[in-house]
């Protein structure tokens, strides 16, 4: 498999009979998750500025995670989205390469890293009002779709409750 390509076959089920997952494609599972949520974080921001919140909410957050949950937000025909998603398995396989006899300072390392780790594309110091009321508009229907929205696949229906868990606990 192509570290790089992110279609494959998901499989899920205790004893199903299947093969255990295949490593890369857990790993590209992990990477595509990771462009997930820094893209939805990344929006869960600007949505927080121009609402004046003097912080990112949890309910800003979970506003986004919904926006790019919907197959309306196009997230997985992201201009650049298989570059983002190679850069994130690099990451992933730098953290996971620990000797272990370096474990305790490796942990240490890996919880810097995460509190370090910031958006590649951060937004521009100002930004343009169209751009933000079109974010904060598609972040507001998609609150009101939300409800409504049954996946009619397994990646939608696999995004819906990892959400709707992320809804519960805040």
């Amino acid at each position: 498999m192509d570290p790089r390509d992110i279609n494959f076959q998901m499989r899920s089920g205790i004893g199903s009979g299947q093969q255990p997952v295949d490593p890369n494609d857990a790993l590209t599972l992990m990477a595509v998750t990771s462009v997930f949520m820094e893209k939805a974080y990344g929006d869960a921001a600007r949505y927080a500025r121009a609402m004046n919140h003097p912080e990112i909410l949890g309910e800003d957050i979970i506003l986004a995670l919904k926006y790019h949950a919907l197959p309306t937000s196009q997230f997985l025909t992201t201009t650049n989205l298989t570059e983002r998603v190679g850069e994130w398995r690099e990451r992933l396989v730098r953290m996971m390469v620990i000797e272990e006899d370096e474990e305790e300072e490796a942990a240490y390392t890996i919880q810097g890293w995460w509190r370090s780790v910031r958006p590649s594309n951060p937004p521009p110091a100002v930004e343009d009002e169209t751009v933000i009321q079109a974010l904060i508009e598609g972040m507001h229907q998609a609150a009101l779709i939300w409800p409504q929205w049954q996946p009619n696949d397994d990646m939608g229906r696999i995004v819906h409750r990892a959400v709707e868990r992320a809804e519960r606990i805040i």
